[in-house]
């Protein structure tokens, strides 16, 4: 009986061994091919023709999230996220600022910053369902014979009434929070992303290809530069600082013809002049005033045109926390425009103003 007793339980460990190993947590080795399986149900979910929903773009976020402090996780995953990959997510990204485009921005976000996926394969970056021809034609050509957009035809990919809604309304969507500051602003969904729309920019204004002056300005790219300036956040205002130094770079350097050449290097050399600190912030208002006028610079004929260009030609530089030529276009002497002139500093001055800062500004006019 003893013997018996013995060899039962003899056996009851070896089964209980055997069902306590299949209870252990997986191996290194296990877990690598588990991280590929599952990315790459992400990935053939992505590179489909199907819709793809929220919640998915939310489960590879927080898979990404969730295992890129792993050991071996970027070496093993970053080789599958490849320009296929990358590029069918710039297909369903829209560049606005619903939910399922800020949390592919995210992505994107993470696959560049942390697991150092080369976005400068396929740059420019372009984005929508629009661009998914031309990026079938970069992965079926490659880098050297497929022909890089040129940077007319990467701003035709922004419709230019968003871009001139959104510079003209972001700040109440990136500004300061403050005790004082707690009015709650509903953001316009269909708004672009300053964050990608930035940096595409200065992607553009870095090519080497020549690019058309005028497109530049009439697509609103130098616009939006010019009203980032007034962002509380440092990485915006330092992505259009550089826009605007690469832009007037260029500007001097190229000798194509552009007939305001010399006035537009004039008054950037102007907001250049007024800016005594690296990457200073502008208040909305002065912000607002550069990029409205960039389009009315272009066209002699308009009211505001004489008015405002006489602005820079008093003094060599201005106050950035001050509202400009506000006395001269509200109490205008002009006897033809004096209402449109009057009506357009009004309604800068109410696209401006939105926290504490601003009315301080306001209240010392």
């Amino acid at each position: 009986m003893g013997k018996k007793r013995k060899l039962n339980e003899e056996n009851e460990s070896k089964i209980n061994g055997c069902l306590n190993s299949f209870k252990k947590p997986r191996t290194e080795s296990f877990n690598k091919f588990d991280f590929i399986d599952q990315f790459n149900q992400f990935r053939s979910n992505l590179c489909s023709d199907e819709e793809i929903e929220f919640n998915l773009f939310k489960r590879l976020y927080d898979f990404l999230k969730m295992n890129i402090d792993k050991p071996k996780f970027i070496s093993q995953i970053g080789p599958l996220c490849d320009i296929k990959f990358v590029s069918n997510l710039l297909c369903r990204y829209n560049c606005s600022l619903n939910q399922t485009d800020l949390l592919i921005f995210d992505i994107l976000n993470l696959l560049e910053n942390q697991m150092n996926i080369n976005f400068s394969l396929i740059s420019p970056l372009v984005f929508g369902k629009s661009s998914k021809k031309y990026y079938n034609d970069l992965i079926k050509y490659g880098n050297i014979l497929h022909k890089k957009l040129t940077p007319e035809q990467v701003l035709e990919y922004f419709d230019q009434k968003i871009m001139w809604e959104t510079l003209t309304k972001m700040t109440r969507f990136h500004h300061k929070k403050t005790k004082r500051n707690k009015r709650v602003i509903k953001i316009d969904e269909k708004f672009y992303d300053p964050r990608f729309v930035l940096r595409s920019l200065l992607q553009i204004v870095k090519m080497d290809s020549k690019f058309n002056y005028k497109i530049m300005i009439t697509s609103n790219a130098l616009s939006f530069c010019f009203a980032s300036t007034s962002f509380y956040d440092s990485t915006l205002r330092s992505l259009a600082y550089a826009f605007l130094q690469n832009f007037q770079k260029r500007l001097k350097q190229q000798n194509e013809y552009f007939h305001q050449k010399l006035l537009f290097g004039f008054f950037i050399d102007f907001f250049k002049n007024s800016i005594f600190t690296v990457n200073q912030r502008a208040s909305q208002f002065v912000s607002q005033f550069f990029a409205r006028y960039s389009k009315i610079a272009l066209t002699p004929t308009n009211p505001l045109y004489s008015p405002l260009t006489s602005f820079f030609i008093q003094k060599p530089f201005m106050d950035l926390e001050s509202i400009p030529e506000f006395f001269k276009l509200f109490f205008s002497s002009s006897s033809e425009n004096c209402k449109e002139e009057r009506r357009w500093i009004l309604r800068l001055i109410d696209d401006s103003i939105f926290d504490f800062n601003d009315y301080q500004i306001l209240g010392k006019v």
